[in-house]
């Protein structure tokens, strides 16, 4: 179907978004056309399981897929978001308003959560992890914003030949038989200069001009991202199990570098169930966002029962499984702590 009309406004078929596993096709109001560039850059997106996205205009019956839903963007001047049907949105915006469109990726993406939720039962969390070599294993990375995750997972996959699975976010899921699995993420690095030049001058060195660079004006978020083929370093698209959970911080000026099992679980897990729910709540995502940091728009919560359910029992499972706490003063000290945790506990896993 090309064509859908809905509150007696027609929309048409533009183009099918494949990110974490749903397709997300797209219709857009039939009196407004996209520019061409913009059309590129949302054919360009790059699913979080390391896919590029689906682009088929010609696709028809596109309502017998599984695992797909269907966005309706209207151009409107005031942005908001409605869920129309089970697997159905409607979302309004300025479709002149580049902002707005550069943002669209990001807005499906994060529409698709209940989708990946409830059909799933996956949910996208901000974490980082690694496959190990020639292994159906996988370790989950957590941390909060500056605890080292970064640089602990380049350091894993440098000195360990792990295979990379996420960097920032990484999607998580769940079994029949209740078991955790890892199933792709982000896959770019991104470094503050000031840790890299720490911890991986040569690599600075190396990098600094053939990288892509965010500067902030202030000193310590000055950053550079790069790829894992600029890294040489393997990506992981396949389902992973998880056998080893790293809550990680890394510093310099760390007591000691130690490993422990012992840690306080309702403070974890108040982490985890907020982490498992920034997404499917909207928190992550404002419809519009300005290069001056103006933010307006209201991102529903797409939240159930049914989803807090299954979140409820990742996060149990997950505090049950083999969970450390690591405490290193360099990522390569991080790495060398995990490996041994690791080849300690697997036979518990």
């Amino acid at each position: 179907m090309m064509c859908i009309v809905y509150d007696e406004e027609k929309y048409q078929y533009q183009l099918s978004i494949r990110q974490g596993g749903i397709i997300t096709h797209v219709y857009i109001s039939a009196s407004f056309c996209l520019r061409d560039s913009d059309l590129v850059e949302l054919k360009n997106t790059i699913d979080l399981q390391g896919i590029n996205v689906l682009y088929d205009p010609d696709r028809s019956d596109i309502y017998n897929q599984e695992h797909s839903q269907i966005v309706l963007i209207a151009d409107r001047r005031e942005p908001s978001l409605t869920q129309i049907e089970p697997q159905t949105f409607l979302l309004k915006g300025n479709l002149g308003q580049k902002t707005f469109v550069k943002n669209l990726h990001h807005i499906m993406y994060t529409i698709s959560e209940g989708s990946r939720q409830i059909l799933k039962s996956e949910c996208t969390i901000h974490a980082a992890a690694v496959s190990l070599p020639r292994s159906d294993r996988a370790i989950l990375i957590l941390g909060d914003k500056g605890s080292g995750k970064t640089i602990t997972t380049y350091a894993l996959c440098s000195y360990h030949d792990a295979e990379l699975i996420g960097n920032d976010l990484v999607i998580i899921g769940s079994d029949q038989q209740e078991k955790q699995y890892l199933h792709g993420g982000t896959t770019n690095f991104t470094f503050r200069k000031y840790v890299m030049g720490k911890f991986f001058p040569d690599l600075l060195l190396e990098k600094n001009n053939a990288s892509a660079s965010i500067s902030t004006g202030i000193d310590y978020e000055s950053k550079i991202m790069l790829n894992p083929n600029q890294l040489n370093i393997p990506v992981c698209v396949d389902k992973k199990y998880i056998a080893l959970v790293i809550r990680v911080n890394v510093h310099a000026l760390a007591a000691a570098n130690s490993v422990s099992k012992i840690f306080d679980k309702p403070t974890e897990a108040l982490r985890l169930h907020e982490n498992f729910a920034r997404y499917i709540r909207g928190q992550t995502t404002p419809l519009v966002l300005e290069k001056d940091g103006t933010i307006s728009g209201h991102f529903p919560s797409f939240d159930s029962i049914e989803m807090q359910a299954m979140r409820n029992k990742m996060v149990n499972s997950l505090l049950r499984s083999n969970f450390f706490y690591i405490t290193a003063q360099s990522p390569q000290k991080a790495t060398d702590l995990i490996m041994k945790t690791y080849n300690e506990n697997l036979g518990m896993s």
